[in-house]
């Protein structure tokens, strides 16, 4: 089904709302619409960053994702502490 045809099919659907309810549907295609705005905005904003390791070195890099590891492990090995009840 191409996109014109969805429209027509939504807005004939919202034609047969009861006047009552129109509220409610417009809330929730604004709150849809918003939704997929910011998700856009989001993901642009974070390509910003593409590219930014590019100019470290192999050794920087490899340094950096080693360190990473060593505190995502210490904070899951904490994390599971307080779960474990064993502060």
């Amino acid at each position: 089904m191409n996109i014109s045809i969805q429209r027509e099919k939504v807005l004939e659907e919202v034609s047969r709302i009861p006047d009552a309810e129109l509220g409610n549907v417009f809330q929730l295609l604004r709150n849809y619409r918003m939704k997929a705005t910011e998700k856009e905005v989001g993901d642009s904003s974070i390509m910003q960053f593409a590219g930014s390791w590019s100019d470290m070195s192999e050794s920087d890099f490899n340094g950096l994702t080693s360190e990473m590891t060593i505190r995502r492990e210490r904070a899951f090995q904490r994390r599971r502490g307080v779960e474990d009840g064993a502060s």
